[in-house]
């Protein structure tokens, strides 16, 4: 795989969690490696975008006996409902 600025924050070492707010096609990915780490993750939606990845991303943060959470956090934002009304 390519080198990322995520695998030198996994390397330093000193994270107590990891919130992941990247491009879709990177979740899957980006997800393993944090859970890798044994670090908790609270990951953007979409958890990934296949079905595979979503099940693997599930069993590495079981594997690593530490909290996953996928969030979706503009879901009631005003502005947002207001473009859905319009």
């Amino acid at each position: 795989g390519r080198h990322s600025a995520l695998d030198d924050m996994l390397a330093a070492g000193n994270l107590d969690a990891v919130w992941l707010v990247t491009p879709e096609d990177l979740h899957a990915g980006q997800a393993l490696a944090v859970l890798g780490a044994g670090l908790p993750l609270f990951l953007e939606k979409p958890l990934a975008t296949t079905y595979a990845e979503g099940q693997a991303v599930l069993a590495a943060a079981e594997a690593a006996g530490v909290p996953l959470q996928v969030g979706f956090l503009l879901r009631f934002e005003a502005r947002h409902a207001m473009l859905r009304a319009a």
